[in-house]
């Protein structure tokens, strides 16, 4: 495995006066932190799209990695109107007597999408798993949705009505979900979001379904990163997608304000967001109800790209302000 230099691509895409942003933008991260290669964005006002990028286009696919997380609040929303669940629905109603004595089962769908269910950030690491992050490989192969339930089950909860993020609780969530709806999590996300909307760049990363010419990332010392195609974990962030997708989502939010499960609010605003990395990959989405506009910003290098997202729409981040 070689070393090599991560260097930020110079070539502008799509929006010229955007993409000169985007590319001022970047430098300044590259600089800052660690640094980006490639990279998309898009911004949404006025009910329409613009689309940036440096050496990556509307079309260029990216892992979207913990955004996938919104997505099941969105599949929670939609059950909810569908009758299938209520926001007091528990872990127990939907799992039964697998659940029957454990701490677990008074868990709701709500608090698994809020991150206050009491359970750890991630279930039981196997040190193989570990290894395999830090070697840029993907970590969760061979991690089943019966491995989700198991490691669900045997967890700690920690102050259950406590914030705690957790990609644990997102895995099972989408795992509930699914079973309320009789399909399966890839199926429920494809009939319910990505075809409604269009979606067609946008698929849930199962084992064997990212092709040799897709798109893979670096990590921040340039190493070549695995794709990370995921069964069991895929809720908490199996989705690949691309700019001109993930426009059509951020529309779709802010047209039915649906931001109460799972989103990221910053207090006092109708600024909601959420970001994702794996390894290889880091994405920022961000909307402001109040105006109805939207950024998405994506890079296939481990960076810091959240503050970007703001910069795009004429914001500050303010967690750079601390």
């Amino acid at each position: 495995m070689r070393f090599k230099r991560v260097t930020l691509a110079q070539e502008l895409t799509g929006d010229a006066s955007l993409a000169r942003l985007l590319s001022s933008l970047a430098t300044r991260a590259s600089a800052d932190s660690y640094p980006l290669r490639n990279v998309a964005s898009c911004v949404v006002e006025d009910g329409k799209a613009n689309f940036a990028g440096l050496g990556a286009d509307e079309h260029t696919e990216f892992e979207i990695a913990s955004i996938t997380k919104t997505f099941n609040a969105e599949l929670l929303e939609q059950a909810i109107t569908k009758g299938l669940v209520d926001t007091d629905t528990m872990v127990g109603d939907v799992l039964g007597q697998r659940v029957r004595g454990n701490a677990l089962a008074d868990v709701t769908l709500a608090e698994l999408a809020n991150h206050t269910s009491g359970l750890p950030r991630t279930g039981k690491q196997r040190p193989r798993s570990i290894a395999r992050a830090l070697l840029g490989l993907n970590p969760d192969v061979g991690v089943t949705s019966e491995d989700v339930i198991e490691q669900a089950l045997s967890a700690t909860l920690r102050e259950p009505g406590v914030e705690e993020y957790s990609n644990l609780g997102h895995d099972l969530l989408g795992l509930l979900l699914a079973r309320v709806s009789t399909t399966t999590y890839p199926t429920l996300i494809k009939e319910w979001v990505l075809d409604p909307l269009g979606m067609t760049e946008t698929y849930v990363a199962l084992p064997g379904t990212v092709g040799p010419d897709r798109p893979r990332g670096v990590s921040a010392l340039g190493l070549p990163v695995q794709a990370w195609e995921m069964d069991g974990t895929a809720p908490s962030g199996g989705l690949r997608s691309t700019t001109s997708d993930m426009a059509k989502y951020a529309m779709h939010i802010l047209e039915r304000r649906s931001t109460r499960f799972t989103w990221a609010n910053i207090k006092g605003t109708e600024l909601y967001w959420h970001n994702g990395a794996t390894r290889g990959f880091s994405s920022m989405l961000l909307l402001d109800l109040s105006t109805q506009r939207a950024s998405f910003v994506t890079t296939d290098s481990y960076a810091d790209i959240e503050w970007i997202a703001f910069e795009l729409i004429g914001l500050h981040d303010p967690a750079r302000e601390k």
